[in-house]
């Protein structure tokens, strides 16, 4: 799909590279829902590809405004980082409240991708956190 120009990114003009691919979870984080991969250029996301559960490509999507520039990407640790992503849950997060470990997931549609991070309160009901880059509110 790169080599072809089917979907413009950085490696179409020799630089930029293909990030390891994260699964995508269904939305209860039981099962394989699909795959991430980022397309990162100088420390930025440029865009990704988005592969369904069984390896077909469902979608190519840019983070690039005016290409080639790279101004306005999130950093590739804005959507891949963990303990940023949970750094930025905990802004939501009331006092006494626990946090799991997030799994990148969707919120309704697999093309909503988000990192969804579950809550626990005090008096043991639980809710989820979701964080979609700098982007974070509860489900």
């Amino acid at each position: 799909m790169l080599a072809s120009g089917l979907v413009q990114t950085p490696l179409a003009r020799g630089s930029g590279e293909v990030l390891e691919p994260v699964p995508i979870h269904t939305s209860d984080g039981g099962g394989i829902a699909g795959w991430f991969i980022g397309i990162a250029a100088a420390g930025r996301l440029a865009g990704f590809l988005q592969l369904a559960a069984d390896l077909a490509f469902r979608r190519s999507s840019s983070f690039q405004r005016r290409p080639p520039s790279l101004e306005g990407c999130p950093e590739v640790a804005d959507w891949l980082d963990r303990s940023r992503i949970l750094d930025r849950a905990r802004t939501r997060a009331t006092a006494g409240e626990s946090l799991a470990e997030p799994f990148l997931t969707y919120d309704q549609n697999p093309d909503r991708l988000v990192w969804a991070v579950g809550v626990t309160d005090p008096q043991g009901r639980e809710s989820t956190i979701y964080v979609a880059g700098d982007f974070v509110y509860r489900a």
